[in-house]
């Protein structure tokens, strides 16, 4: 099971995260780029860059980017038995890099460095970490679009683990997906081990009900399928 760190507050200038303990793992690498294309990679003829390194970080400590370290906020919480890393991306934001600043949309990708391979493991899911004043309103709506992976996914399975895999820091009460492909199908999973359904092509497809997460691939091996996503969260 890859890492999903917990969004514990976002203010401006400030993300802070919590890892739990993973057994066997001596440390963390923060990844992000802000597009979801480009954070995904170039799997499954999504055609990505790839995530940008922020930094990395020793596993049961605790670390503080340069800005973050200038403010020295008093954060509240005491985590025992965990790693916890404050942060903002525009301490490493750069043109020449993917990394978003502050105030823009990060998505997040994970690295795992596991001490029995001696080996940094592919990259966990994409985690998205909102701009700071997202949930200045009540159940804020986000919009997303991206192309699924073509990565032979079947109707009824659960998701491949090449599967575009997001994860949210608050549920999702209600949602709609649309297939932007003329032709293809698009399979859609909101659990690791739930099966995956079909959305058709040209189609909307409407759900209420909570969710923290949401898999989407093609059945198609290397053929991506572009979508939209409108997501109501719940914030309060």
């Amino acid at each position: 099971m890859s890492t999903v760190p917990d969004l514990l507050y976002r203010f401006p200038g400030m993300v802070d995260l919590k890892f739990n303990h993973v057994p066997g793992v001596s440390k963390f690498r923060l990844k992000a780029h802000t597009n979801l294309n480009d954070a995904y990679g170039s799997g499954g003829g999504v055609g990505g860059s790839g995530t940008d390194t922020l930094f990395e970080v020793t596993s049961g400590s605790n670390f503080f980017s340069p800005s973050v370290q200038k403010k020295r906020p008093q954060l509240p919480g005491t985590i025992k038995n965990a790693t916890r890393v404050v942060f903002s991306g525009s301490d490493y934001s750069l043109p020449t890099n993917g990394i978003p600043l502050d105030d823009q949309i990060m998505f997040l990708r994970i690295q795992e460095f596991h001490v029995g391979s001696n080996a940094w493991l592919p990259e966990g899911p994409i985690k998205i970490i909102f701009p700071p004043r997202f949930t200045h309103v009540a159940n804020p709506a986000l919009t997303l679009s991206g192309s699924a992976p073509g990565v032979s996914g079947v109707r009824g399975n659960s998701p491949p683990n090449t599967s575009l895999r997001i994860t949210f820091p608050f549920q999702a009460r209600s949602f709609t997906i649309t297939n932007l492909d003329g032709s293809n199908e698009l399979l859609l999973s909101t659990g690791e081990f739930l099966p995956l359904h079909e959305i058709p092509a040209n189609t909307d497809s409407f759900h209420i009900g909570g969710i923290s997460e949401i898999f989407l691939c093609s059945s198609q091996n290397g053929t991506p399928v572009n979508f939209s996503l409108r997501l109501e969260m719940m914030t309060f």
